[in-house]
């Protein structure tokens, strides 16, 4: 009875089967046609034969075949399922040894690459790991991420870490150089700002390595003041100066003590200081603002051979203590500095006035309640050589200073008005023209309300007195050239400080008059902001004026050449 070709409705898995010559019996269980079967065994047993190195493929392949040509008894699905399984297997395999073959092929052709490149770098940047993987390196074997800058290196045969790439010494460290230029270049500019251009004596380097290391210290023994002094500069100027450090610069024979910043020193440091130094002559404390009343007054009752004296910033202290004080050492005080206080008061300034009647130099700065009844006390002072009254506020005026100038003027070398910002022609007509014939140093500074006409008719009329040695008319902004003029004239021969700085209306005439005029003694001229000046006045100077040491030129933007006569500060190329 011939079977039935007449077939019904078969899913889609049975025709993906039918098509790879699979059949599902009556009970769903797949198997393979018997023809199907043999030469699949055949095929696997040519294989394992041509393929002696993968001997596992091969024994497979025996013991498949041998399994089916012994077994004859099992089920034809039985049959079936050894077979698919071993055609799964050959064809996994056979795609394991084409991919072998061709990492193989591959890794050839890359390594005849690498010898070509490797010519010339010694290695190929084709073997460098992609960036973002992590890495060893050979040469501190820590574990790094490799990046697109990291560097190969030959001599320990593979790519290093940051820090050792930055110790590497190759030719890719030119950029390192270029930076250390740079750096070099900006120290060179820094140590021309500070003046310090000469090389620095071994007692210098000795000195900043003391103070470098002054929390390490247990004393300085006996290294003199002026060593001492300098070590005092530098460690304030870090702010090292603390109540730790404080000790190694008090001794009991010593006769003077600057401390330049003492900020950071506690009110009981400042009263140490007594205690410590009954003896001293000169006492300079420079912002000493946790000073309280009970320390002055200690220091009234224990220094009793203090002359000079310079208190700043020491804002706490009262008027009554100031007063106390100069009652007690008063008469023997020959230099008196107070700044930065708003206590000094009337009442104080009468004291000082009454008890301090030795006083050969009185400072006071940025005493902000001065006004003009505190300038008309200090006419009693008739033994004034030095008077220095800045930054007082906008309440000190003319009528006050003419007051002192014609009771004390005559006596004055220096005389120093700066920031008096409401003082007017009247000054220098009135009072300094006709009653300061002895004065040396004069500092004008921020006068702004000064003329051209009125300044230039006092300098050029100014007959009693035999020249100045220091001028400062900075920032007297309405100030041109028949001031310079009048100024060389009456004091060409005697000047060593010139300060026309922020003077724009001296034009480039005054300047080359300026640099043509001969000034044997200036060694220091300062024409910042003055537009006019150039590179050609600068050589000029150079040969009219062997003298001078330092010329100051901020924002003078015409100024490109550098001078090898003298110092030049403040260029823009700098």
């Amino acid at each position: 009875m011939s079977r039935s070709r007449v077939r019904g409705p078969s899913s889609a898995l049975r025709e993906f089967l039918r098509s790879h010559g699979i059949t599902v019996d009556g009970n769903g269980r797949p198997g393979l046609s018997r023809s199907r079967t043999t030469s699949t065994a055949s095929n696997v047993e040519s294989t394992a034969e041509d393929n002696d190195e993968e001997r596992s493929e091969g024994v497979d392949s025996e013991n498949g075949t041998s399994s089916l040509q012994q077994d004859n008894s099992l089920a034809e699905n039985d049959e079936s399922s050894n077979a698919l399984s071993t055609r799964t297997r050959k064809l996994t395999k056979r795609q394991l040894k084409n991919k072998k073959r061709q990492e193989a092929m591959a890794f050839e052709e890359q390594e005849n690459d690498d010898e070509a490149v490797q010519g010339r770098t010694g290695h190929s940047y084709r073997n460098r790991p992609t960036p973002g993987n992590l890495d060893f390196c050979p040469k501190c074997n820590c574990r790094f991420t490799v990046t697109p800058y990291s560097k190969y290196s030959e001599e320990y045969k593979g790519w290093l870490c940051f820090p050792c790439t930055r110790d590497l010494n190759t030719p890719d460290s030119k950029p390192i150089a270029r930076k250390r230029r740079a750096l070099n270049r900006k120290k060179k500019a820094a140590a021309v700002m500070d003046e310090e251009l000469n090389v620095p004596r071994l007692q210098e380097l000795c000195i900043r390595v003391v103070a470098k290391y002054i929390n390490d210290i247990e004393a300085l023994g006996d290294i003199g003041q002026v060593n001492m002094d300098k070590i005092c500069q530098i460690i304030s100027k870090n702010r090292s100066l603390t109540d730790t450090t404080l000790p190694l610069f008090l001794t009991a024979q010593q006769v003077e003590l600057k401390l330049y910043d003492c900020s950071k020193l506690s009110n009981t440091s400042l009263l140490n200081i007594a205690q410590y130094c009954p003896h001293l002559t000169r006492l300079h404390l420079v912002y000493c603002g946790q000073m309280r009343e009970d320390t002055l007054r200690f220091y009234a009752d224990h220094f009793t051979e203090l002359q000079d004296v310079y208190i700043g910033g020491a804002f706490l202290v009262d008027a009554q203590s100031w007063s106390y004080f100069f009652e007690k050492r008063g008469a023997q005080l020959k230099r008196l500095y107070i700044s930065d206080t708003a206590r000094l008061t009337v009442n104080a300034v009468n004291s000082l006035v009454d008890h301090c009647q030795n006083l050969q130099v009185l400072s006071l700065e940025r005493i902000f309640s001065m006004n003009n009844e505190h300038v008309r006390l200090l006419a009693g002072l008739k033994h004034l050589t030095s008077l220095s009254i800045t930054n007082p506020g906008s309440s000190v005026e003319d009528s006050s200073v003419l007051d002192v100038l014609n009771q004390i003027g005559s006596g004055l070398t220096t005389l120093c008005l700066a920031n008096c910002s409401l003082l007017t022609d009247k000054v220098l007509l009135e009072g300094i023209g006709p009653c300061c014939g002895r004065l040396k140093h004069l500092d004008l500074t921020g006068l702004e309300l000064l003329t051209e006409d009125s300044t230039a008719n006092m300098f050029a009329g100014w007959t009693i007195q035999t020249g100045l040695e220091t001028l400062h008319l900075c920032r007297c902004i309405y100030l041109g050239d028949k001031t310079v003029h009048a100024v060389l004239a009456n004091s060409g021969n005697t000047l060593r400080v010139l300060d026309l700085n922020g003077l724009s209306y001296v034009t480039r005439a005054a300047l080359k008059y300026l640099s043509g005029f001969k000034c044997p003694k200036l060694e220091t001229l300062d024409v910042s902001w003055i537009r006019d000046m150039n590179d050609e006045i600068i050589c000029d100077f150079e040969s009219t004026t062997p003298s001078l040491k330092k010329v100051l030129v901020w924002g003078d933007n015409h100024v490109l050449v550098n001078s090898q006569k003298f110092l030049l500060i403040g260029r823009e190329v700098q």
